[in-house]
C-alpha cells in the first residue's frame, strides 16, 4: 500500500525484533535501525538495512535533534533533560 516507507526499529529484544523482522521478511532496504550506538545487536541487522547510531551524532546536531524531540513529545523531555545532564551530548 505505501511502497516507498521506510520503518525504524530501536532493534530491542521483543516486539522491536518481531516488527523488523516482518519488514525484513517484505522488504529489508526499507527498514532502518536508529540504535545508542553502531554495534548493537548487529547480527540481527540485515546488510540491505541502514543503521543510525546515536553514539555517531556531534555537537549542534544533537542538540537539535533533543530539542525537536522534546517539543514533539514534551512527555519525554524530562529523561533527555537528565541524560544530557548526567554525560549525554
Amino acid at each position: 500500500m505505501f511502497p516507498r516507507a521506510k520503518f525504524r526499529t530501536g532493534n530491542a529484544i521483543g516486539t522491536d525484533e518481531a516488527f523488523a523482522g516482518g519488514v525484513k521478511n517484505v522488504d529489508p532496504c526499507r527498514l532502518e535501525f536508529v540504535v545508542p550506538y553502531g554495534t548493537l545487536r548487529k547480527s540481527k541487522v540485515p546488510p540491505e538495512s541502514a543503521v543510525f547510531s546515536l553514539q555517531d551524532i556531534c555537537g549542534n546536531v544533537w542538540a537539535e535533534i533533543c530539542r525537536q524531540t522534546k517539543e514533539a513529545s514534551p512527555r519525554i523531555a524530562p529523561p533527555i533533560d537528565l541524560f544530557r545532564k548526567v554525560g549525554g551530548k
